[in-house]
C-alpha cells in the first residue's frame, strides 16, 4: 500500500466521502485505510481513526494534555450514530475528554470550544452533500482555525501512524460530558445579541415580514426558527425541519447554485426543476396569498436557506410584480451587507477588506471597491477568508499594542517588532499552517497579560478590537453562500472576544436587518426596492459546468489533461474574442492544481475561465466569469471546455460512473425513461451497486445537463410513470456524449 499512499488527503475543507459500514460487502476484507484510499469508501473505523490520530497528535505537540476537552458535534445524516460515535470513542481512546454536543451547526462548535476555552472541535458532516456521504470538520483552539494544507499533511501523516495500531483494544480512557442545551443557549446568545445581529436599539426592523426557514432537514431545525423568533420577527415558517437523515433532500443552497430567478413554470407541473422544494413552493404560496400587501410595501415575504451544517446561506424573496421569486446567491449578500456597513459607520469601514473568491461575480470585488474598500481575492474555501478575517484581526491587536508599549521595557518592545515580523513573513510563505498561526496568536496574546501592560489590558483590548473598524476586514465571501464577518463571544469566564465564524445564520440575519436599513419602504418604490435587492451591483456573467465521478489525478498540475485543457481553453479565447484579448495563466498558491486563464483588455481583466478539482465532491468543474455582454462568448467557451473534460476525466471504476453509463445508454435506446423504470433497469444491469438512485438522477441532470424531465413519453417496457414521478430523456449534450462513447467503443 506505500507506493499509493497519498501525502494529504483532506479535500477544501477536511474529508468527505460515500459512507457506508465496515460490516458493508464494498469494504469487505479491506483496512479503513485502504477503504478511504482505494475504494472512495468513508467507514466509522475510519473516523475513528482520524479523530484518534488528530487528538494525539494534538497531545504530541503539546497542544493540549490528556483529559483536556474536545468539543464534538454533527448534523443530523446519522440517525444511528454509527459515524458519530466512532469519533467520540476515537476522541476517548486518544485520552481526550469528549463534549459532545450533538445535532449542532457548524459554527456552533467552534464556537462553544472557545467559549468554554476547550482544546479542539470536530464535527461530523458532509455539508452540502447528499445524504450517503459523511465527513469531518476540524478547528483548532485559541483562534477557531480551520486546518491549512500544511496542517493536513501532518493530520496525514498521524493517521498513517496510527493506522498500524489496533484501536479495538484500545480503553476509551478520556472522560465524556453532554453539553447540548448550554451549547445552543450560547450560540441563541451570540446570535442575539445586537452587535452580532445589527439589530440596532431602536428596535428590530421586522414590520411585515413572513419568514420562510429552509434548515435542509439539518442542524438548524428548530433553532433558527427560535433565533428568529427571539429577535421578534413576527412570522416565522419552518419548512423541511425533519430531523430523520434526509438532509439536502430536495432543500438546501446546493440546489440553488447557479439560479438567480424562479419562475411559476419552475415550481408548476411535472417537469418543473423546483416541483419538489418544498420552501420555493411556500414562499410562491405565501406571497401570493399576500400580494397585495406586498405592492403597498405593508409585506415582505422572503426565505432563508441553508445546507445541512449551516455554515452557508442564500436568501429567497417574492416579487408579487411578476409573481417570481429572486435568489440572493453569496455575492449579492456579501454586497448588501458590506454596504450596510460602510453606509453605517463610514470612516470606520473605508479602507477595511472585502473579501471574495476566484469563483465569484468579477463585478462583485470591483463595485466593493468603488464602495471604498480594499478588495482581496482568495482562493476556494472559507478557510481562506478566515485566514484573512484572523490575519488581519492580529494586525489590529498589535497596532493596540504598540501604541501602549511606546514606554515599555525595550525588551517587550523587541519582542513586538519579532511578532510583527513573523506575521508578515507568514503571509507570504507558500504552504499556509493554521497550527503555526495559532501558537503565533496566543504569543500576541500573552504579550497583551503581562504585568507591565496592566492586569486589565487584555479586556481592554478584547473590547477595542470589537468596535467597527478597529480590525481592517468587514466582509468574506463565497458565492456559494459562507460569508465570515466580525462578532463578539461572550466567554464562561465572562470576558467579551471578538470572533470570526463561517456563520449562516448570522449571515441570514444581518442580511434582513442590512436591506431593511438600505431600502426602507418609506423610501422607494418596490419596483426600486426589488432592483436594488436582486441587483446591488451590476451583475456580471458567471456560469459553473460540472463533470461528476471524474478522476481528480488527471487533472493536477503538468499533466497530459491539464496541458490539453490549456489548449481548449486558448483556442476558445481566440475564437470568441479574436486578437483583442491577452490570455495569461494565473497562478493560486492556495490552490496550484486549479487551472486559471485570465483574459486582459489593456491591461484590465474582463473575463477568467478556470477548471478545478471540488474539495468535496465527486467532481471537477469548469467555470466561466466575465461581463454580461460576453455571456454568449463565455459560455461557448465553457461548452467545449467541459466536452473535453467528460471524456477525459471519467473514472471508469466509480460506482457511480457506471451507473451513470447504464442509465444514458438506456435512454439513447427507449427515447425516455420514468424513475421507476430507470431504477429496474440499473438495479438488472448493476446489481453490485448500492445506488441513490435520487443522487444520480440529480448528478447527471440538474448538475451535468446529460439528461432533462420530460413530457415526451418513450418506447420502454412501462412507458407510463407512476403517480408523481418524472420522465427523463437525453440533453443534446447528453446525445453527444453518448454518440462519442459509442464511437469509441
Amino acid at each position: 500500500m506505500g507506493d499509493r499512499l497519498k501525502k494529504r488527503i483532506q479535500g477544501t475543507d477536511g474529508i468527505r466521502r460515500e459512507a457506508v459500514s465496515s460490516k458493508d460487502d464494498r469494504v469487505r476484507g479491506l483496512s479503513p485505510l485502504e477503504a478511504f484510499l482505494h475504494k472512495n469508501y468513508l467507514t466509522e473505523e475510519f473516523l475513528e481513526l482520524y479523530a484518534y490520530a488528530h487528538v494525539r497528535q494534538l497531545i504530541q505537540t503539546s497542544s493540549m494534555q490528556p483529559g483536556d476537552e474536545i468539543v464534538v458535534g454533527w448534523d443530523p445524516r446519522d440517525p444511528e450514530g454509527l459515524f458519530t460515535g466512532a469519533v467520540i470513542r476515537g476522541i476517548r481512546k486518544a485520552r481526550g475528554k469528549a463534549v459532545v454536543l450533538g445535532i449542532m451547526p457548524t459554527p456552533g462548535v467552534p464556537l462553544y470550544m472557545l467559549y468554554r476555552q476547550a482544546k479542539g472541535g470536530i464535527v461530523v458532516t458532509a455539508s452540502h452533500n447528499p445524504k450517503d456521504q459523511n465527513g469531518v470538520k476540524i478547528f483548532l483552539a485559541g483562534q477557531g482555525l480551520k486546518l491549512f494544507p500544511a496542517d493536513d499533511i501532518r493530520l496525514t501523516e498521524a493517521v498513517y501512524q496510527a493506522s498500524r495500531e489496533d484501536l479495538s483494544g484500545l480503553e476509551e480512557w478520556g472522560g465524556y460530558e453532554e453539553a447540548h442545551g448550554e451549547a445552543v443557549e450560547v450560540f441563541l446568545d451570540f446570535l442575539c445579541d445586537p452587535s452580532n445581529s445589527w439589530v440596532g436599539s431602536d428596535g428590530p426592523p421586522w414590520e411585515g415580514l413572513t419568514l420562510i426557514v429552509d434548515p435542509a432537514n439539518g442542524t438548524y431545525t428548530g433553532i433558527a426558527v427560535a433565533a428568529f423568533k427571539r429577535l421578534g420577527v413576527p412570522e416565522v415558517v419552518e419548512t423541511n425541519g425533519r430531523l430523520d437523515g434526509n438532509v439536502n433532500m430536495n432543500s438546501g443552497v446546493a440546489d440553488l447554485e447557479g439560479v438567480s430567478l424562479i419562475t411559476p413554470d419552475m415550481v408548476d407541473g411535472e417537469v418543473g426543476r423546483f416541483t419538489r422544494y418544498e420552501a420555493i413552493q411556500k414562499v410562491f404560496e405565501v406571497g401570493r396569498r399576500k400580494r397585495q400587501e406586498i405592492l403597498s410595501r405593508r409585506a415582505q415575504v422572503s426565505g432563508v436557506v441553508f445546507d445541512a451544517d449551516g455554515d452557508r446561506f442564500y436568501r429567497l424573496d417574492y416579487n408579487p410584480i411578476d409573481d417570481t421569486v429572486g435568489v440572493l446567491s453569496g455575492d449579492e449578500i456579501a454586497f448588501h451587507q458590506a454596504k450596510y456597513l460602510i453606509t453605517a459607520y463610514p470612516e470606520a469601514y473605508r479602507g477595511s477588506l472585502f473579501v471574495n473568491t476566484i469563483e465569484s461575480d468579477l463585478n462583485a470585488a470591483l463595485s466593493a471597491g468603488r464602495l471604498g474598500f480594499e478588495t482581496r481575492l482568495a482562493g476556494v474555501g472559507d478557510k481562506w477568508i478566515l485566514l484573512q478575517a484572523i490575519l488581519a484581526l492580529l494586525r489590529a491587536h498589535l497596532d493596540l499594542l504598540s501604541k501602549r508599549l511606546e514606554d515599555a521595557r525595550q525588551a517587550f518592545r523587541d519582542k513586538l517588532a519579532s511578532i510583527k515580523l513573523r506575521l508578515e513573513e507568514f503571509t507570504g510563505s507558500g504552504l499556509v499552517d493554521g497550527a503555526a498561526l495559532t501558537a503565533l496568536a496566543e504569543e500576541v496574546r500573552q504579550l497583551g497579560s503581562g504585568d507591565v501592560l496592566g492586569k486589565d489590558f487584555q479586556r481592554e483590548i478584547a473590547l477595542e478590537l470589537l468596535k467597527p473598524g478597529v480590525i481592517k476586514y468587514a466582509i468574506g465571501s463565497e458565492e456559494s453562500g459562507h460569508h465570515i464577518t466580525l462578532g463578539g463571544l461572550r466567554i464562561k469566564t465572562g470576558e467579551r472576544i471578538p470572533v470570526f465564524f463561517g456563520n449562516g445564520l448570522k449571515s441570514a440575519i444581518n442580511t434582513l436587518v442590512a436591506t431593511r436599513f438600505l431600502y426602507p419602504a418609506g423610501a422607494c418604490s418596490l419596483e426600486v426596492y426589488v432592483e436594488a435587492l436582486r441587483h446591488p451591483f451590476k451583475p456580471g456573467f458567471k456560469k459553473t459546468f460540472s463533470i461528476y465521478y471524474t478522476d481528480p489525478s488527471k487533472l493536477a498540475q503538468g499533466t497530459e489533461v491539464w496541458q490539453g485543457l490549456i489548449g481548449v481553453i486558448r483556442k476558445g479565447y481566440q475564437t470568441q474574442y479574436g486578437g483583442e484579448v491577452e490570455v495569461q495563466l494565473k497562478v493560486l498558491p492556495e490552490e496550484p492544481d486549479t487551472l486559471y486563464l485570465a483574459g486582459y483588455r489593456e491591461g484590465i481583466q474582463i473575463a477568467g475561465v478556470f477548471g478545478r478539482n471540488s474539495g468535496t465532491e465527486d467532481k471537477t468543474s469548469i467555470n466561466v466569469r466575465g461581463a454580461s455582454e460576453d455571456e454568449e462568448k463565455l459560455t461557448q467557451i465553457g461548452e467545449a471546455a467541459v466536452r473535453y473534460l467528460i471524456r477525459a476525466m471519467k473514472d471508469p471504476d466509480h460506482p457511480y460512473a457506471r451507473a451513470e453509463q447504464v442509465l444514458l445508454d438506456l435512454l439513447s435506446r427507449i427515447r425516455t425513461g420514468s424513475e421507476t423504470e430507470l431504477g429496474a433497469a440499473l438495479t438488472r444491469a448493476c446489481p453490485d451497486l448500492k445506488i441513490s438512485l435520487h443522487r444520480l438522477l440529480k448528478e447527471i441532470g440538474e448538475k451535468q445537463k446529460l439528461i432533462q424531465p420530460t413530457l415526451a413519453h418513450g418506447t420502454g417496457i412501462n412507458p407510463t410513470p407512476g403517480p408523481g414521478e418524472r420522465r427523463y430523456e437525453l440533453t443534446e449534450r447528453g446525445r453527444w456524449y453518448v454518440n462519442g462513447l459509442k464511437r469509441k467503443a
